[in-house]
């Protein structure tokens, strides 16, 4: 039932030797170039602002430029976005205002509380044929949720074993419109029985959801997993980190069902994951880290099809990578990654240039056995700040962002034994981001609820006790009014409980 770091398992890609990184030590001048080549197209501003929150009628994309833009070099892959409810948003064009600012208009709707990634791709090019930069554009923000009195009630506990009934030990969830009807649906990755099980919401404003008959075989201890649409499609995929073999990559069919896994080999016991454009050529590449032997990340580069090539292997700066989250950490309009370690409990900020190649930027102390750690603008002060589910240490931990690519000294906030899962989300719509933590051990184990006060420091308001063992939480509008319900997972009694927000 206890899940134990598994460092007899060796299945490194491309060897045992690890990739160095580009930059072996971390810079003391804080300040990136970003524009080296004045010949480039650049980009002057974003809407929505980078990490900010805005509200669902205002999440209109459109991208800023120096100059007047070729209309013809913008296509649907030009500039896109992944909401990680909603899916995939495509329908770029030149504003009929202004040739220097691209839009996207999509027909699909974002939906509340949800985190999107925005995509430019390097094939843009100017009117004069100025060329975007060969790293591309990258930028997120989200979707603000309605005001909620946070009183929530239980409406279903639905079980997620298999159609056998075979025990699954439940540690992991994706929320996403599988079937494209606007309302998120929730799958569940089962760690023993080593399938995907799928929730199919009713689509009928009650949040229920309805086990789907489909399942789908993974590989060996599937946990860690992400959405995104990785053959551009515009359905939504997902790729999941097996801690026993590899990465599996699921294409989505838009109703509700996927294609069979393909396994990527991805580096020895993979324990986080993410997906965003590392090389600029406006698809969704996939980082992996590994916790085996010394630890390391893994880039698996998509050819644009939903391929992906084989491993690269490079160090991620601390021991035993575990926790992994990908965001634009010093404001240059690539995204970064968030590096947790188990071992020594080091989060390591390394910055991406654009090429898939990642820098050392800075490393902080968190807490020994971390878990899990997901980032996001918890201060509000539009920079990406982290949050960390302590693991062994009985705790879980916010990080803030300076704005250059380091974090801020960790602010330690005591939980219940064994934190496996850290989410975010605006629970009580109050413009900021709240925070819930899940703890599978001991003899009480259970959700912590956090209140942000705007400034990224939190009040614990309220627990909600697990049949068994909490593993973790999904922050989502699964009835559309407009405030953040709960899905919660329970890796013992393999169970999913809806709570609605009321």
């Amino acid at each position: 039932m206890r899940r134990v770091l598994m460092c007899s398992v060796l299945l490194l890609a491309c060897g045992d030797n690890k990739v160095p990184l580009t930059d072996a030590g971390i810079p003391s001048d804080a300040a990136p170039d970003f524009d080296a080549d004045p010949s480039e197209l650049r980009v002057v501003a974003t809407s929505p602002a980078r990490n900010a929150i805005v509200s669902r009628d205002a999440a209109l994309v459109q991208v800023h430029f120096d100059r007047d833009l070729a209309a013809e070099s913008i296509s649907d892959d030009t500039l896109w976005a992944f909401g990680e409810w909603s899916g995939a948003h495509r329908g770029a064009s030149l504003s009929p205002d202004d040739p220097r600012v691209l839009v996207l208009d999509s027909t699909r709707a974002f939906i509340p509380g949800e985190q999107v990634n925005v995509v430019v791709a390097n094939s843009l090019t100017g009117a004069q044929g100025a060329s975007m930069r060969p790293g591309g554009y990258s930028f997120q923000f989200r979707v603000g949720s309605t005001p909620a009195s946070m009183s929530f009630t239980e409406i279903a506990s639905l079980s997620s074993k298999n159609a056998g009934g075979d025990f699954g030990q439940s540690y992991g969830g994706v929320a996403a419109d599988l079937n494209q009807d606007g309302y998120p649906d929730i799958t569940v990755v089962n760690e023993k029985s080593e399938d995907l099980v799928i929730f199919l919401n009713g689509a009928d404003g009650t949040g229920m959801l309805n086990k789907s008959a489909n399942e789908y075989r993974v590989g060996i201890r599937p946990s860690p997993n992400v959405s995104s649409d990785f053959n551009g499609d515009g359905q939504t995929d997902i790729a999941v980190a097996n801690i026993g073999s590899g990465v599996s990559v699921l294409l989505g069919n838009g109703d509700g069902t996927f294609a069979p896994e393909t396994e990527y080999s991805s580096g020895s016991t993979p324990r986080g994951i993410v997906a965003f454009d590392a090389d600029g050529d406006g698809d969704m590449d996939i980082v992996n880290s590994n916790a085996g032997g010394e630890g390391s990340l893994s880039l698996l580069r998509n050819n644009g099809q939903g391929v992906f090539a084989a491993a690269q292997i490079f160090d991620g700066g601390c021991n035993a990578e575990w926790g992994l989250s990908a965001a634009d950490m010093n404001g240059d309009g690539f995204l970064d990654l968030v590096v947790g370690c188990h071992d020594d409990g080091i989060i390591s900020v390394l910055t991406g240039s654009g090429s898939g190649e990642f820098n050392l930027r800075s490393t902080t102390q968190g807490p020994i056995g971390l878990w899990m750690i997901v980032t996001g603008d918890l201060s509000g002060d539009g920079e990406a700040d982290a949050t960390v589910a302590g693991g062994f240490s009985d705790n879980g931990a916010i990080l803030l962002g300076d704005g250059s690519g380091g974090l801020g000294e960790a602010s330690f906030y005591g939980t219940d034994p064994s934190t496996s899962a850290t989410d975010i989300g605006d629970l009580d719509g109050d413009g900021d981001l709240d925070w819930v933590t899940s703890s599978f051990g001991g003899s009480k184990s259970d959700w912590y609820f956090w209140r942000n006060d705007g400034t990224g420091s939190f009040s614990k308001i309220m627990e909600w006790d697990s049949p068994e063992d909490a593993s973790c939480a999904l922050l989502v509008d699964l009835d559309l009014d407009g405030d953040l319900d709960l899905g919660l997972i329970d890796e013992s009694e393999d169970k999913l409980i809806l709570l609605r927000n009321d």
